[in-house]
């Protein structure tokens, strides 16, 4: 995600995944980095562009999903190797017998998303009536609502100093 949140039509293929980047998204451990880039490259979801190196040249990657952006930047042969939809082509995964699979302790529940009475005709004023205000105070003055009053001009008198 970290990855495809960069994508904005016309830069993939120039897209980051080094400790720099990512340290301000929370991302610290470039282990971490490393072996996500690499399962996300053996999975054909992505594909590198650009091999980085140090001090200060981080790596480029494409994502497969998308058609590749032209960069005169690109290493050698990018265009010719890049194939859209890669992850298409590799076989599906397989689940070893002694992996264990996530799953939640109650099992995947959906949950409901509306009210648990039922949706019905919602009132339009609070249950217990129109709210009354404190004191006894009305919110319009008593002469009147303000707009159907007439404005009186007041005389400004203006003091030399």
């Amino acid at each position: 995600m970290e990855i495809a949140r960069q994508y904005k039509h016309d830069n993939n293929g120039r897209l980051l995944a080094s400790r720099a980047y990512l340290l301000p998204r929370g991302w610290r451990s470039n282990d971490v980095i490393s072996r996500a880039t690499h399962e996300l490259l053996a999975a054909g979801l992505i594909f590198q562009t650009v091999i980085g190196q140090r001090p200060n040249k981080a790596s480029w990657f494409a994502l497969t999903c998308h058609q590749l952006n032209p960069d005169a930047r690109y290493d050698a042969g990018v265009e010719r190797t890049f194939r859209q939809g890669a992850y298409k082509l590799l076989p599906a995964p397989k689940i070893e017998p002694n992996k264990k699979i996530l799953r939640p302790s109650d099992g995947a529940v959906c949950g409901t998303i509306a009210p648990p009475d039922g949706v019905g005709d919602a009132l339009s004023t609070p249950s217990g009536g129109a709210v009354m205000a404190l004191f006894g105070k009305r919110s319009i003055p008593s002469g009147g609502h303000p707009l159907e009053t007439p404005s009186v001009a007041r005389e400004v008198k203006h003091v030399r100093r």
